[in-house]
């Protein structure tokens, strides 16, 4: 059992490895069982298909990374807020940035992805409303959506993606976020 558990996390940290640091996009089973230090076989016998593996390590490294989200107090001023958003948002994305960008690849052809990134922006729509939650209580309820939605759009790992493929560094990106919250929360 205990071997079998240090096979999965060996196959999991193998396509982490190739997608984040090695930027491949696109590993086939053999890279990653080589990669993990075991067979193709071992590989398919713990995971169905590549996209079960790629959902399950996608779901893991999402889950890290939002273990540590805690969004700040309400009764600090909206700007404080954005300023804490802004920055603890900028280092998630960046870290999930090679596995979303995997994902889009994977999402239209796989059920089991699409589950997968279905719960992650579950996840980020949460987060965004969790930390503006006063914001978007002080506007009439039938008028919170016209908020909510340019909130997220704003805060999406696409618009970071888009904003980042144009040539931004990290700090341009952050500042446009920043800007764009800024417009529509105070």
């Amino acid at each position: 059992m205990a071997r079998s558990h240090r096979t999965i996390e060996h196959i999991i940290l193998a396509l982490l490895d190739l997608l984040e640091r090695d930027g491949d996009l696109r590993p086939t089973a053999h890279q990653v069982a080589r990669r993990a230090g075991v067979s193709r076989r071992a590989l398919y016998l713990h995971f169905d298909s590549l996209e079960a593996l790629f959902a399950t390590a996608t779901e893991r490294r999402v889950s890290e990374v939002f273990a540590g989200w805690d969004p700040p107090g309400q009764d600090l001023p909206v700007e404080d807020r954005i300023d804490w958003f802004v920055g603890q948002w900028t280092l998630l994305l960046e870290a999930l940035q090679p596995l979303r960008r995997a994902a889009a690849l994977h999402e239209p052809f796989s059920n089991q992805v699409s589950t997968t990134l279905d719960r992650t922006r579950q996840l980020a729509r949460d987060a965004v409303e969790q930390t503006f939650v006063a914001e978007l209580s002080a506007v009439p309820e039938d008028e919170r959506e016209a908020l909510a939605t340019p909130l997220l759009a704003a805060t999406s790992a696409s618009a970071w993606d888009d904003v980042r493929r144009q040539g931004a560094d990290i700090e341009q990106a952050r500042d446009a976020m920043d800007t764009l919250l800024r417009a529509l929360l105070t």
